[in-house]
């Protein structure tokens, strides 16, 4: 049997106190639920409620490849008996966004002391959620289209990768970097998808 010394099995009883109450204190700190919908071309919305101590202010931090910079709003909230709740509704008819943009999302909060809490952030694809959407991946190269019909994924697929190589500098795409397409099921519902993110093609 080893012997510690009183000062050395101190250490160890904080220690273990420390242990013990460490994941219920980070569970404390993460008992939060932020979530994120939309209509396409129409409204994005996005929610948050937490349990945190008194809070004096809210912030969501919206980061997409087509914003000039961090989206910064400072959103309505209330709390009641420490749940917090905050929503904020983005206008897309008046804040566009072309179709399939990934966009990241976290929400910081400002606590009465002064501290700074903040919430994970969240990433999702605005997909024209007008149409629904298949998918098949390899090589690199994802493809999404509309309808049932198997074998136009396959098609796109295959044409996608026999043209690879052309496409790079027409897309500017990185030499290996993934490729994801998206095969409308006509012309025309390309064209309407456009107009509703404030876009038009001819």
């Amino acid at each position: 049997m080893v012997n510690f010394p009183d000062k050395n099995l101190r250490h160890l009883r904080h220690l273990w106190f420390a242990i013990l109450f460490a994941p219920f204190l980070l569970a404390a700190q993460t008992d939060a639920r932020s979530e994120a919908a939309y209509a396409y071309g129409q409204m994005m919305q996005f929610r948050l409620t937490a349990v945190t101590p008194p809070i004096t202010q809210v912030t969501l931090h919206l980061q997409t490849s087509t914003f000039p910079a961090e989206y910064i709003v400072q959103p309505r909230f209330t709390q009641v008996d420490g749940r917090l709740a905050a929503q904020h509704d983005l206008d897309l008819t008046q804040i566009p966004l072309p179709p399939f943009t990934a966009v990241t999302y976290w929400w910081t909060l400002t606590a009465a002391d002064g501290t700074q809490i903040e919430i994970p952030a969240q990433r999702f694809v605005y997909q024209d959620d007008r149409f629904a959407w298949q998918g098949v991946t390899g090589d690199e190269i994802t493809i999404f289209w509309a309808g049932e019909d198997e074998t136009l994924g396959a098609t796109a697929h295959e044409i996608t990768r026999q043209t690879r190589e052309q496409l790079q500098p027409v897309l500017g795409l990185v030499v290996d970097e993934p490729v994801t397409v998206y095969v409308y099921p006509s012309s025309a519902s390309l064209r309407s998808g456009l107009r509703l993110a404030g876009l038009d093609w001819q």
